[in-house]
C-alpha cells in the first residue's frame, strides 16, 4: 500500500518550505517554465542567436491573440478545488513572524492552507489553534535512528501519537543511521523490524505510517521507501514522495 503525502523538511542546506503558494492576483509572478529555464541554465552555455524581428513581431502578435482567448477560457471556467488536502509543512513558518502557535494557525488560515504538517512538541495547543480555524493537522514529522541502543524515535512520540488518536493523521518517517551508508540494504532488516514496532505504536491510536525518504539519510531514495516497505508488509505503512529529496538524491533531469 502506498500512501502519498506531497511535502518537505528543514536540513542544513537542504529543502525548505515556502509559504504563499497562492499569491494574490494583483501580485506580479514569475511563471514555472520561466523559473525552471532560469535555473536550470548552465554558466558555459552560448547566448541564442538574435532572430529575424518579422519572426518576433509574430510571435507577439500569436502571445498577445492566444493569451486574450486563454484568459476569457478561464474566466468563463467554475473555479477548481483540489481533490486532495493542501496543506503546509511546518519549517514554512519558523520565523519571528511566525513564534506563537496562534499566529502559525492564523498564517494557514489567511493563505487558504487547509492545515499542517507538523512534529512532536505542542500537539494538543496546537491541534486547538488549527481547529478553531477549521484547520487539521494532517502530518507528524519524526525520525527513527537504527543504531540507537535505547528506543530509536524520539522519546516524546508514544505521548504524541496518544494525543493524535482518532485526527487520522500520517506519521512521516524518517529512518537514518550511523553504520550504514545510504540506501545500503543491508540496514533493512533491522529497519523493518523497528518499523513494525512503531506502526503498531501508532495503529493502536488509529494511526498509519508513511516512510519519509530522505537526502543524505539512510532511507534516503523513493526506491529504498518502496523496498523496506514491500518487506514491512502492513496495509498501514505505505511512502511519502518528496519531490526535492528525489531530485537531490539524483533522480530526474
Amino acid at each position: 500500500m502506498v500512501i502519498e503525502q506531497p511535502m518537505p523538511e528543514p536540513a542544513p542546506g537542504g529543502c525548505r518550505t515556502h509559504l504563499g503558494a497562492r499569491r494574490p492576483s494583483s501580485e506580479p509572478t514569475q511563471s514555472r517554465r520561466t523559473r525552471a529555464a532560469s535555473i536550470g541554465l548552465h554558466p558555459a552555455a552560448k547566448p541564442p542567436k538574435p532572430r529575424p524581428r518579422w519572426l518576433l513581431a509574430a510571435l507577439l502578435f500569436w502571445g498577445l491573440t492566444a493569451g486574450a482567448g486563454f484568459n476569457a477560457a478561464v474566466a468563463d471556467e467554475p473555479e477548481r478545488v483540489l481533490p486532495n488536502p493542501f496543506f503546509a509543512f511546518d519549517n514554512g513558518l519558523m520565523d519571528k513572524a511566525h513564534q506563537t502557535l496562534a499566529a502559525k494557525a492564523q498564517t494557514l488560515a489567511d493563505l487558504g492552507y487547509d492545515g499542517i504538517g507538523w512534529r512532536p512538541g505542542n500537539v494538543p495547543a496546537m491541534r486547538a489553534e488549527l481547529e478553531k480555524r477549521g484547520l487539521r493537522m494532517f502530518s507528524l514529522y519524526t525520525g527513527l535512528q537504527l543504531d540507537a541502543t535505547g528506543d530509536p524515535w524520539d522519546p516524546r512520540l508514544p505521548e504524541t501519537l496518544a494525543q493524535l488518536r482518532g485526527a487520522g493523521t500520517i506519521v512521516w518517517l524518517t529512518v537514518t543511521s550511523r553504520s550504514h551508508r545510504p540506501s545500503d540494504p543491508a540496514g533493512d532488516h533491522r529497519a523493518v523490524a523497528l518499523i513494525r514496532r512503531l506502526a503498531d505504536m501508532a495503529a493502536a491510536h488509529g494511526l498509519r505510517v508513511a516512510l519519509y525518504p530522505h537526502h543524505g539519510f539512510w532511507l534516503q531514495t523513493t526506491e529504498d521507501a518502496i523496498r523496506v516497505a514491500e518487506q514491512v508488509d502492513r496495509p498501514d505503512v505505505g511512502v511519502s514522495f518528496n519531490l526535492c529529496h528525489c531530485l537531490r538524491a539524483g533522480n530526474g533531469p
